[in-house]
Formats: C-alpha cells, sequence, structure tokens
C-alpha cells in the first residue's frame, strides 16, 4: 500500500492542485467533479489509506479505534494542504487552503 502510494503521489498532487479531488474529513481523499480517471485514483487511494489505517490499529492493539485513526490522519493532511489545495473542516465545511 506505501508504494502504491508513493507510485501515484505526483497525479495525486497534481489532482488536488486543479481543485479535482481534496482532502475529506475521515481520512479520505474526495473527488470534488465527475472526473473518471481522479475517481480511479481516488477508490486506489482510500483502499491503500484504508489498508494502512487497519495495519496500525493492528499492530498497536487499538481495536475499534479506525475512525480515531482516520481523524488524525486527516487533521494531518489538512495541515500538510498546499495553498489552493480543497480540504474539508471537521464540521464538513469544505474550503480551499
Amino acid at each position: 500500500a506505501l508504494d502504491a502510494r508513493r507510485g501515484r503521489f505526483g497525479e495525486l498532487q497534481s489532482l488536488k492542485a486543479q481543485g479535482i479531488i481534496g482532502e475529506n474529513r475521515s481520512g479520505y481523499v474526495e473527488a470534488l467533479s465527475q472526473n473518471a480517471s481522479a475517481t480511479a485514483i481516488v477508490n486506489a487511494e482510500n483502499a491503500d489509506r484504508k489498508l494502512i489505517y487497519r495495519a496500525i490499529a493492528d499492530q498497536n492493539n487499538l481495536t475499534g479505534a479506525i475512525a480515531t485513526i482516520e481523524a488524525v490522519f486527516a487533521d494531518v493532511q489538512r495541515a500538510k494542504a498546499q495553498p489552493g489545495e480543497r480540504v474539508q473542516l471537521a464540521n464538513g465545511t469544505w474550503v480551499t487552503k
């Protein structure tokens, strides 16, 4: 999952810069427009993130803590977002950073 994420990093960043996708409040990327190639990348990225979140929970004996891990990761992604990228705040509002 980590290698796959590295492989799509450039394309993901490009789509974020264009406002086609954004970081949602659940720790996943979300397509913000109807775009088939973006949707495929979003689905692949989110599947890998879900695997990573589960691995973190398993390795740390945090059963039932996936939502907390997702929220922490969402906070990190919001903080790391570049100016002009779309992020969803914890209250559900989408903003441009």
